[in-house]
């Protein structure tokens, strides 16, 4: 049975302008605060972000990897319909921890 709230990943081509960490893209209807990202850049690895504020006109998202060398026109941005979300409890006590939840500290995770 299909999930009626299941996530559903929306691409767009091209973003308005970019700022350091920072991408300006035009036109995301229903985009999520919080939501996931993935930057496509040609001939590039892909990137990370989150959207960070989404207004009646721009939708910005943070990204989490260098933006050097980015054609923020030229690039594919898909907004994965799903926002961050962690399990917590005891064993994260005391854990280092990325910005997406990876573990800094050596240890697996829990």
């Amino acid at each position: 049975m299909k999930r009626l709230d299941a996530p559903v990943a929306r691409t767009y081509s091209g973003a308005a302008s970019a700022a350091g960490p920072l991408l300006f893209v035009r036109s995301t209807r229903r985009a999520k605060l919080g939501e996931w990202v993935r930057i496509e850049g040609e001939g590039q690895e892909d990137r990370r972000g989150q959207v960070i504020d989404v207004g009646t006109e721009i939708t910005v998202i943070q990204v989490f990897e260098e933006t050097l060398g980015l054609r923020p026109a030229e690039a594919a941005i898909t907004l994965a319909g799903e926002t961050a979300t962690t399990v917590v409890g005891k064993d994260l006590l005391g854990r280092a921890l990325t910005g997406t939840g990876a573990p800094l500290d050596g240890l697996p995770p829990s």
